[in-house]
């Protein structure tokens, strides 16, 4: 009990005052058990929910590698083992119980024993739906074989070809085990996986992350969400029953993997994003750092090469780099990402990359967690003000994606050893906010929109060619004609023109 703003317990006759570390060890304890919601009590259960043979299985894996138990003839004799597992509480099934060796999970368990399976393409008659209904080990495989039929797999040339589906098989079987194992029991809702092919697996698990485990700070001039990777199993119990199977390790890999597979270009930027009552974890396909993020880097090579005192980056370095570029991008829309921590193996790199000024620490930063963000020069995208300065009202005449491709060509001549800016230069460059990664067609009517906005700039005197160059740089005289006309570009509609209006009545002053 609590007096006087202090918390007491008795023993025997006398009240004993609880430290300050007892006492959040005790609130951690009621918080774990609030969630450790795998130990309710099912109604309308008892000792016949139970499969003997699925219990048998379960017993057979956990006698290896050293026999603890004996195979059980029937489950009358199996009731203490019931209840020393956790599965049977007072004569009624535990959903522990149920999920993993009780008749019919459906039945008792409704949505918490389903895993609803899509593939989401434009064509409604390839769509792929499957609703898996089963004890928790099935699910997990039953989702895994689901997930590896509908993902693109490639053919390696090790062992005479080989195949390589476009996720590790490892990432895929750790995050469909971890949404099941860690997921809110309490909540009757299912798991669902989309596959949206060549593009990336979203897994939708129903449940919260524990407040003390985001960094949020979204009223800052740059918005942070964060999350701080955990090892310990939300539903303790049954994360001790999968560790027989091998299903869960209890070393927190489930995150680790993903920042390492993340960090070593197997797969893009993961992100989670965090509803009310559900948490949904999307894998991205292609590379961290990928097309994108090369040109990144290239526009910005002397930048970088100053901060380093003439040095270049280390593919470490870059990929770190491209890792907390990604994560501010995703961040500002809304998205989580994983808090890179000593853990993540990358300590060496990131104190390098903050002494040479190319990341700084958040304002979010602790003495426990550094949140680190890329230097503000490397995150500039529009120089609306520098243009202006140079081509005044003959600037904001032009419509958003002309001055876009002029703040690409800008930068360019700012940051980069190599000043002039192809129209492929600027096509890889804002490609990949306008269309999807591996459409080459759009890309190729894209580049070809570039290529001509490229030719109304230079006909307006905006930006030149040097000679025997294939690129362009800013005319720094393209400000002094402003009666030269500007052509239009992407949106016609969009371009501010002055126009002679026709003869207006006496005192319209339009």
């Amino acid at each position: 009990m609590f007096f006087g703003g202090k918390a007491y317990r008795r023993v025997g006759t006398g009240d004993h005052s609880i430290s300050d570390a007892e006492l959040e060890r005790q609130e951690e304890f009621c918080e774990e058990s609030r969630h450790a919601r795998e130990l309710d009590l099912l109604a309308g259960t008892s000792l016949d929910s139970f499969d003997l043979d699925k219990l048998n299985e379960y017993i057979t894996q956990l006698n290896q590698p050293t026999r603890v138990e004996t195979i059980k003839p029937d489950l009358h004799t199996a009731r203490p083992f019931l209840e020393k597992k956790y599965f049977l509480k007072d004569g009624v099934a535990t959903v522990l119980g149920i999920l993993v060796c009780g008749h019919h999970p459906d039945v008792y368990l409704g949505f918490r024993s389903q895993l609803h399976c899509f593939v989401d393409v434009p064509q409604e008659i390839a769509r792929d739906k499957q609703v898996l209904n089963d004890n928790v080990l099935p699910l997990m495989e039953g989702g895994l074989g689901y997930v590896l039929r509908n993902i693109h797999v490639g053919v390696s040339l090790e062992h005479g070809g080989t195949a390589r589906p476009q996720y590790p098989e490892s990432l895929l079987r750790q995050t469909i085990n971890n949404a099941l194992a860690h997921r809110d029991y309490s909540i009757d809702k299912q798991v669902f996986i989309v596959i949206k092919p060549g593009e990336l697996i979203s897994i939708e698990n129903p449940g919260s992350f524990k407040r003390q485990l985001l960094i949020e700070d979204v009223i800052h001039d740059i918005p942070i969400r964060r999350i701080l990777p955990e090892a310990k199993p939300r539903n303790p119990k049954l994360a001790d029953v999968l560790s027989v199977y091998r299903k869960w390790e209890g070393r927190g890999i489930g995150m680790a993997t993903l920042v390492d597979l993340c960090l070593q270009n197997e797969i893009d930027l993961p992100y989670y994003r965090l509803r009310q009552s559900d948490v949904t974890l999307f894998l991205c396909g292609g590379r961290l750092l990928d097309d994108s993020m090369r040109q990144l880097f290239k526009s910005f090579d002397r930048f970088i090469s100053e901060r380093l005192d003439g040095g270049t980056l280390s593919e470490p370095q870059e990929l770190i780099l491209a890792y907390l570029v990604k994560s501010e991008l995703a961040n500002d829309n809304g998205r989580y990402t994983i808090l890179l921590t000593p853990d993540n193996n990358h300590s060496t790199e990131l104190r390098s990359l903050e002494r040479a000024g190319l990341i700084e620490k958040h304002r979010s930063s602790t003495a426990m967690n550094s949140v680190y963000v890329v230097a503000r020069p490397l995150m500039r995208r529009e120089f609306t003000q520098e243009l202006r300065g140079m081509f005044g009202l003959r600037f904001d005449g032009l419509n958003a994606d002309l001055r876009e491709i002029l703040s690409v060509v800008y930068r360019y001549g700012e940051f980069s050893t190599n000043p002039q800016v192809s129209a492929k230069m600027a096509s890889f460059d804002l490609w990949p906010k306008r269309g999807r990664p591996n459409d080459i067609r759009q890309f190729d009517a894209f580049y070809r929109r570039v290529r001509k906005a490229f030719n109304q700039l230079a006909q307006a005197g905006l930006v030149i060619k040097p000679p025997q160059s294939r690129g362009y740089v800013l005319n720094p005289d393209g400000g002094r004609d402003a009666l030269k006309p500007v052509a239009e570009g992407f949106q016609s509609e969009s371009n501010l023109r002055l126009v002679k209006p026709p003869e207006s009545p006496e005192g319209d002053t339009r």
